[in-house]
C-alpha cells in the first residue's frame, strides 16, 4: 500500500515533538549559549542589555510622544540601541565560524561593545537634556565635548567590522569550532521526528521502487 507523506505532515510531527519553532528557537538558545567561550556570553549579554535600553527607550517615547524627522527624537536612541545591539549579537554569533584566540576574541568583542554602549547612553543623554547629540559642536562645551565623544568612539566599531570581515572573506575560519559547528549539523539526529521521516522514506521506497531510481 502506498505511503504519502507530506511536506505538512513533516511540520507537524516536527511541532509536536520539539514545540514548534518557539521550542527549536529555545533549543537553539541553549546550545549558543552553551557552547559559547567567556567572551562571546559575556558580549551576548551586554548586547542584550543594549537591546533591551532600546526597548525601554521606545516604550519612553510611545508614552511621552515627540516626531519621528526632528534633529532632537526619541528615535534616536531607541533606534541606536536596537540596531546596535542586533549587529553586536549577531557579530559575535559569527565568530564561531572563524579563527579566532582567545584574545582576539576579546578584543573584538569590547570594540564592538564599546561604541554600541557608551555611544548610546550619551545619546540617550542629550535626549533626556532636550538638546542634539550629533554635531552639536557650539551650543556649549559640554555639548561640545559630547558630540566629540561621539563621533570618535564610533570610529572604534569600523576596526572591528573591517577585521571581522576580512577573517569571513580570506578562509581562515577552519579551526576546531567550525568543524565542532559543522559536525553538529551533520551528525545525524535522534528526535522521535526524524525517526518516523526515514520509516516513512523507507515505506515509500519499498512500495514504489521507481522513486530511489
Amino acid at each position: 500500500m502506498r505511503t504519502d507523506f507530506s511536506y505538512a505532515d513533516t511540520f507537524a510531527i516536527d511541532r509536536a515533538a520539539t514545540g514548534g519553532v518557539a521550542g527549536d528557537l529555545r533549543a537553539f538558545a541553549a546550545r549558543v549559549w552553551r557552547d559559547a567561550p567567556d567572551y562571546q556570553r559575556f558580549v551576548y549579554s551586554v548586547s542584550l542589555a543594549i537591546i533591551l535600553a532600546g526597548i525601554i527607550h521606545a516604550g519612553i517615547w510611545a508614552v511621552l510622544g515627540g516626531s519621528w524627522t526632528e534633529t532632537i527624537s526619541w528615535r534616536k536612541p531607541t533606534l541606536f540601541f536596537l540596531s546596535s545591539g542586533v549587529t553586536v549579537f549577531i557579530s559575535t554569533y559569527i565568530t564561531n565560524f572563524l579563527k579566532l584566540t582567545r584574545r582576539r576574541g576579546w578584543q573584538l568583542g569590547l570594540a564592538a561593545l564599546t561604541p554600541a554602549s557608551v555611544v548610546g547612553a550619551l545619546i540617550s543623554l542629550q535626549q533626556f537634556r532636550g538638546t542634539r547629540s550629533h554635531f552639536n559642536f557650539f551650543q556649549s562645551p559640554f555639548d561640545a565635548a559630547v558630540a566629540g565623544t561621539i563621533a570618535f568612539i564610533i570610529s572604534l566599531f569600523i576596526p572591528a567590522l573591517a577585521i571581522l570581515g576580512v577573517l569571513m572573506f580570506t578562509g581562515t575560519g577552519q579551526d576546531a569550532d567550525s568543524e565542532r559547528w559543522a559536525a553538529a549539523v551533520e551528525r545525524p539526529s535522534l528526535r522521535p521526528s526524524d525517526a518516523v521521516l526515514a520509516r516513512a522514506a523507507q515505506a515509500a521506497v519499498e512500495e514504489n521502487p521507481e522513486v530511489a531510481a
